[in-house]
């Protein structure tokens, strides 16, 4: 059973952040009347970026090593293989919603300030960034820091932060918030 396996599994902190993470979205997405485009930052297997596509028209799913599984595969989903930092929207298109989910903590040195500095480039006006970051380390799994709430809030410090999560509370594992370009 891998990390993402974990979203489906009840109970785990990665079902718990699923769960909060598809709550965040539809109280987000509430009195759209149109359909919206997201994008899902380091989408490993899809599995949030198939929440995300619950709730907008159309998501863009990058990751450098796409791992797409066969069920993850959706009409409103694009998948595209690419480093981050020279990932460019097509057409230069905006998000009104940004997913960056357990990325932030295998940057080296700098590389998470610049990740913020491209998201909110690519944010439309009163777009919505939700970023979880891990509060464990795994030195297997390419983890080079952990991130404390303060550190977390550090690193959105130009977004207007709308709502902070520590999951699951009584031991957290994940530090989460939604935020919204100024």
């Amino acid at each position: 059973m891998g990390l993402y396996d974990l979203v489906k599994k009840p109970g785990s902190p990665n079902n718990i952040r699923a769960i909060w993470l598809e709550e965040k979205f539809y109280i987000s997405t509430l009195g759209w009347a149109e359909k919206k485009r997201a994008l899902d930052i380091a989408c490993a297997d899809g599995v949030f970026a198939q929440i995300l596509a619950r709730y907008v028209g159309e998501v863009d799913a990058v990751d450098i090593n796409l791992i797409i599984r066969d069920e993850c595969q959706q009409k409103n989903i694009n998948y595209i293989q690419s480093d981050i930092f020279k990932y460019k929207p097509k057409n230069n298109r905006r998000y009104d919603l940004i997913f960056c989910g357990e990325l932030c903590e295998h940057l080296p040195f700098g590389k998470p300030e610049e990740l913020m500095k491209l998201i909110l480039k690519w944010l439309k006006k009163d777009g919505y960034l939700i970023l979880t970051v891990p509060n464990f380390l795994i030195k297997s799994g390419g983890h080079l820091r952990t991130y404390s709430e303060k550190t977390m809030l550090d690193l959105v410090k130009d977004f207007e932060v709308i709502d902070t999560a520590y999951i699951p509370v009584e031991n957290p594992l994940f530090h989460c918030c939604v935020c919204r370009k100024k």
